[in-house]
């Protein structure tokens, strides 16, 4: 799914429909959700990358490099920070659309 059409239809909904947005406010409020709103929701999934990037840096860095899954690795966090970055680079897109500061 694409984050910034996902965060674009919310909002739309929001405006378009204020009952939505009234039971999204409620579930806001509610301790049972802990405040998180849909937003958070949404970049939940986008807070993992950089656990991964943390991962595989320090499993290369433990591993040798003569090992058959070195090249692998290697590669696999090369992809990984290019993700990365173009989640960081949507992400701050969404934030100056919003008036928000990038963060």
């Amino acid at each position: 799914m694409d984050y910034d059409v996902n965060i674009s239809n919310l909002q739309k909904y929001k405006k378009t429909f204020p009952n939505f947005s009234s039971f999204l406010q409620i579930l806001q409020d509610s301790p049972k959700t802990k405040c998180r709103i849909m937003d958070d929701y949404q970049i939940t999934v986008i807070q993992r990358l950089p656990r991964y990037v943390l991962l595989l840096t320090d499993l290369i860095k433990n591993t040798k490099s003569d090992h058959p899954d070195y090249p692998g690795l290697s590669r696999a966090l090369e992809i990984l920070k290019a993700g990365v970055h173009h989640v960081n680079s949507k992400k701050k897109k969404w934030n100056s659309l919003n008036g928000e500061e990038n963060l």
